[in-house]
């Protein structure tokens, strides 16, 4: 089965790698504490994709099927890909997190993890969460870290994925994620906080 093996339980990275060779030396050379990404956008279908992402499951124990630079246009593939392999984890754009979460559901897959895109706003405490193929075309819709993290919540997804990457103007707002030194009103972000940093 596959599993992400959180160093301390706590952290693990996703990385991408060149091939299945590459993919088992960073696995190995991260003592395990790595998920190695294969990028939906590669394939043209969810058939096509299904069977090389089982090829790199059989070689590495922690495989992400992610979108490819967050493209919300992947969304559907990537979630049907994952429901269709069950990997240690799946991006997600926000709004197709449940959606992710109800295809993994329906086939058993349930133990993979589901990352939610959301986007860096230069504001601390506020993310994006109109990152979907329609929604990233309107006008943003900006929420406080702790409603994303909710939302989240509802719909089946377990942590944050902050793209375009930036985390040095988002982090600020959630450091409370990995602080035990949180308010009471931030127990959502401590529930899950091994996975609200990335």
């Amino acid at each position: 089965m596959q599993q992400i093996n959180f160093y301390r339980q706590r952290v693990a990275i996703n990385v991408l790698a060149k091939d299945i060779a590459n993919a088992k030396a960073i696995y190995e050379a991260a003592e395990g504490h790595a998920v190695i990404g294969v990028l939906s956008a590669q394939f043209a279908t969810v058939e096509e994709g299904v069977p090389e992402v089982k090829r790199w499951m059989a070689e590495v124990p922690s495989i992400s099927v992610g979108l490819g630079a967050g493209d919300p246009a992947q969304y559907y593939k990537a979630a049907m890909i994952a429901a269709h392999t069950h990997p240690a984890h799946v991006n997600q754009t926000f709004t197709g997190s449940g959606f992710a979460a109800g295809a993994l559901a329906a086939t058993g897959g349930e133990q993979t993890h589901i990352n939610a895109l959301v986007s860096p706003t230069g504001t601390p405490g506020e993310v994006v969460i109109s990152t979907g193929v329609s929604s990233s075309q309107g006008t943003p819709a900006r929420v406080s870290c702790e409603a994303a993290v909710r939302m989240m919540q509802d719909m089946g997804a377990h942590a944050a994925k902050f793209f375009p990457d930036g985390r040095r103007k988002v982090v600020t707002g959630i450091i409370c994620a990995g602080d035990n030194r949180c308010p009471p009103r931030h127990d959502a972000y401590r529930a899950d906080r091994r996975y609200l940093t990335g």
